[in-house]
């Protein structure tokens, strides 16, 4: 599955390709694809959204069916830097959250670590651009 930019946002800077694995999560949660979202990740995952870990599948699935799918959250990947063990993602992030105090464009950075081509581990926090 190609990574496809939403259509009512627009790629400031040229990105490297991504692993399959992230490329697929993006994809999945520009299309609301709850199954496409935790897919790729190990059932022992972490994630610490903001602030807020989550551990194991079944959390994950939690987050990503209430703050990714119920929020329709969009990500439009602004750049991305190759790492070793995975990639740091930097997105716009658009949806039906509340957002008071949260600047425009809100832009969040997504740290992936990879382990046997499976998320290991993802730690998502708000840009300081």
């Amino acid at each position: 599955m190609a990574y496809r930019q939403p259509q009512n946002l627009q790629v400031i800077r040229p990105v490297q390709v991504l692993p399959e694995t992230i490329d697929d999560f993006f994809t999945a949660l520009n299309d609301e694809d709850l199954a496409g979202v935790v897919r790729g990740f190990a059932s022992d995952a972490v994630i610490n959204d903001q602030m807020q870990e989550l551990s194991g599948i079944e959390e994950i699935i939690g987050w990503a069916e209430q703050d990714i799918i119920g929020f329709h959250v969009r990500a439009a990947i602004l750049d991305t830097r190759l790492r070793p063990s995975g990639a740091i993602v930097s997105a716009k992030i658009t949806g039906d959250f509340n957002a008071p105090g949260l600047p425009e464009p809100l832009i969040m950075l997504f740290y992936f670590v990879l382990s046997d081509n499976l998320i290991d581990q993802l730690i998502i926090l708000r840009s300081g651009v």
